[in-house]
Protein backbone atom coordinates (compact mmCIF):
# COMPACT_ATOMS: atom_id res chain seq x y z
CA UNK A 1 0.00 0.00 0.00
CA UNK A 2 2.78 2.44 -0.43
CA UNK A 3 1.62 5.63 -1.69
CA UNK A 4 -1.97 4.45 -2.00
CA UNK A 5 -4.85 6.59 0.18
CA UNK A 6 -7.30 4.16 1.57
CA UNK A 7 -10.07 4.76 3.50
CA UNK A 8 -9.75 3.55 6.78
CA UNK A 9 -13.03 1.91 7.17
CA UNK A 10 -12.13 -0.63 4.31
CA UNK A 11 -8.33 -0.84 6.08
CA UNK A 12 -10.03 -2.02 9.31
CA UNK A 13 -12.06 -4.76 7.69
CA UNK A 14 -9.76 -5.87 5.68
CA UNK A 15 -7.62 -5.93 8.84
CA UNK A 16 -9.38 -8.05 11.13
CA UNK A 17 -10.14 -10.63 8.35
CA UNK A 18 -6.62 -11.47 7.93
CA UNK A 19 -6.09 -11.51 12.47
CA UNK A 20 -9.58 -12.21 13.38
CA UNK A 21 -8.69 -12.69 17.07
CA UNK A 22 -6.00 -9.93 17.75
CA UNK A 23 -8.60 -8.27 19.90
CA UNK A 24 -9.08 -11.54 22.19
CA UNK A 25 -5.38 -11.64 22.79
CA UNK A 26 -4.86 -7.85 23.58
CA UNK A 27 -7.52 -8.76 26.48
CA UNK A 28 -5.79 -11.76 27.40
CA UNK A 29 -2.92 -10.01 27.54
CA UNK A 30 -4.08 -7.11 29.90
CA UNK A 31 -5.90 -9.24 31.71
CA UNK A 32 -2.90 -11.47 32.34
CA UNK A 33 -1.26 -8.01 33.30
CA UNK A 34 -3.69 -7.03 35.97
CA UNK A 35 -3.35 -10.21 37.77
CA UNK A 36 0.30 -10.23 37.78
CA UNK A 37 -0.17 -6.46 39.07
CA UNK A 38 -2.41 -7.70 42.07
CA UNK A 39 -0.14 -10.64 42.40
CA UNK A 40 2.92 -8.78 43.02
CA UNK A 41 0.92 -6.19 45.54
CA UNK A 42 -0.42 -9.57 47.85
CA UNK A 43 3.12 -10.69 48.40
CA UNK A 44 4.78 -10.03 51.96
CA UNK A 45 8.60 -8.90 51.50
CA UNK A 46 10.42 -11.10 54.02
CA UNK A 47 13.33 -9.39 55.77
CA UNK A 48 16.41 -10.56 54.98
CA UNK A 49 18.37 -11.47 58.20
CA UNK A 50 21.91 -11.06 58.47
CA UNK A 51 24.38 -14.09 58.64
CA UNK A 52 26.83 -12.30 61.66
CA UNK A 53 24.29 -12.08 64.92
CA UNK A 54 21.52 -13.59 63.26
CA UNK A 55 19.95 -13.97 67.01
CA UNK A 56 19.96 -10.50 67.82
CA UNK A 57 19.14 -8.92 64.60
CA UNK A 58 15.75 -11.41 64.65
CA UNK A 59 15.56 -10.03 68.28
CA UNK A 60 15.15 -6.62 66.92
CA UNK A 61 13.24 -7.29 63.66
CA UNK A 62 10.48 -9.29 66.52
CA UNK A 63 10.80 -6.02 68.65
CA UNK A 64 10.08 -3.84 65.11
CA UNK A 65 6.82 -6.39 64.86
CA UNK A 66 5.71 -5.35 67.98
CA UNK A 67 6.26 -1.71 67.53
CA UNK A 68 4.47 -2.04 64.85
CA UNK A 69 0.95 -3.75 66.02
CA UNK A 70 1.62 -1.16 68.88
CA UNK A 71 1.63 1.85 66.73
CA UNK A 72 -2.09 0.91 65.54
CA UNK A 73 -3.10 0.71 68.92
CA UNK A 74 -1.32 4.21 69.91
CA UNK A 75 0.39 3.14 72.38
CA UNK A 76 3.97 3.76 73.32
CA UNK A 77 6.74 1.73 73.56
CA UNK A 78 9.89 2.49 75.04
CA UNK A 79 12.99 1.57 73.25
CA UNK A 80 11.34 -0.07 69.96
CA UNK A 81 11.99 3.45 68.04
CA UNK A 82 15.48 3.06 68.79
CA UNK A 83 15.95 -0.89 67.80
CA UNK A 84 14.57 0.37 64.58
CA UNK A 85 16.75 2.47 63.60
CA UNK A 86 19.78 -0.07 64.42
CA UNK A 87 19.81 -2.63 61.70
CA UNK A 88 19.22 0.48 58.97
CA UNK A 89 21.44 2.72 60.66
CA UNK A 90 25.40 2.95 58.54
CA UNK A 91 26.81 2.95 62.32
CA UNK A 92 25.93 -0.60 63.13
CA UNK A 93 26.29 -1.76 59.94
CA UNK A 94 29.64 -3.40 60.89
CA UNK A 95 28.10 -5.15 63.77
CA UNK A 96 25.68 -7.28 61.38
CA UNK A 97 28.56 -7.49 58.52
CA UNK A 98 31.79 -8.20 60.04
CA UNK A 99 32.31 -11.59 61.51
CA UNK A 100 34.98 -10.45 63.79
CA UNK A 101 31.45 -8.52 65.45
CA UNK A 102 30.24 -11.87 66.29
CA UNK A 103 28.52 -12.03 69.79
CA UNK A 104 29.94 -14.31 71.65
CA UNK A 105 26.98 -16.34 73.51
CA UNK A 106 29.17 -18.87 75.37
CA UNK A 107 31.21 -16.10 77.14
CA UNK A 108 27.90 -14.22 77.82
CA UNK A 109 26.39 -17.38 79.87
CA UNK A 110 29.68 -18.13 81.94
Amino acid sequence: MHGYFMDIRLYNQAKSVAEPFAFAEYRKQKLRAKIDLKREKSRVPLPIVPTVNKELAEKLLHDEGDFITNKKTNRKVGDTERTLSILKDPRFRSLFANPDMQIDVNRLLR
